[in-house]
């Protein structure tokens, strides 16, 4: 543990000034795994959302940095501790979700979180489509349509010390959505699972092509 000790002479009154809050950032989006873990360098700019399923989702994992910056020695006046190590820390407990689309107005949705920094950086899942925007979506968007959906993310939440508002700005994923045709696919959509990370039409790298069936090459009814 380091300490900062300073000897008082003429000044009755030393201010211990709080780290500025405005240096967390959400660095990027990973993809995760079948088990609902981050992939480390997966980072994924923007993907393709295919509702044909129904029940849309898009999970993805935010990588939040920053935290280093915020790392305070104690300070001691004399044999008096002014303040203690890293007593003002950032403490994360809520994403927030904006929506931007050519179907109108989509409110914003909060999720809350519980994120403690305690060194490096954080990473937190979250479902990039609330239910209002899945239905939205489902309703609005039919086979043939591609809609561009541009979601901005950030997260929120106070200074443990002076309760200061901290956020770490907003970063915006776009996703493509479309909506396979059921016409083509005899066989079938395959479903989405409750509980599961990996929604079947959702990729999240370069833009595929639409979903039909099983995902498998050759398929009856996939083109």
């Amino acid at each position: 543990m380091t300490r900062t000790h300073f000897l008082l002479a003429l000044a009755p009154l030393v201010v211990a000034c709080a780290p500025s809050p405005t240096q967390l950032r959400i660095e990027g989006f990973l993809s995760v795994d079948s088990d609902c873990k981050p992939i480390d360098d997966d980072f994924s700019n923007g993907g393709t959302l295919d509702i044909a399923p129904g029940a849309p989702f898009f999970q993805l994992s935010l990588l939040i940095t920053g935290n280093e910056s915020f790392v305070q020695n104690e300070v001691v006046v004399g044999s008096h501790v002014l303040e203690p190590e890293n007593r003002n820390r950032p403490i994360l407990d809520r994403i927030v979700l904006s929506y931007k689309t050519s179907l109108g107005r989509l409110d914003p949705v909060q999720y809350a979180r519980a994120l403690h920094f305690d060194s490096g950086a954080a990473k937190t899942n979250v479902n990039l489509i609330s239910p209002q925007v899945a239905d939205r979506l489902m309703a609005d968007v039919a086979p043939g349509d591609d809609v561009e959906l541009q979601v901005s993310v950030e997260a929120r939440g106070y200074m443990s010390g002076d309760r200061a508002a901290v956020t770490t700005g907003a970063l915006v994923y776009p996703i493509r959505v479309i909506a396979s045709d059921p016409a083509n696919c005899m066989t079938g959509f395959q479903q989405p699972v409750v509980g599961e990370c990996n929604y079947p039409g959702q990729s999240t790298h370069s833009v595929s092509k639409s979903l039909c069936c099983d995902n498998l090459v050759g398929a009856p009814g996939c083109p």
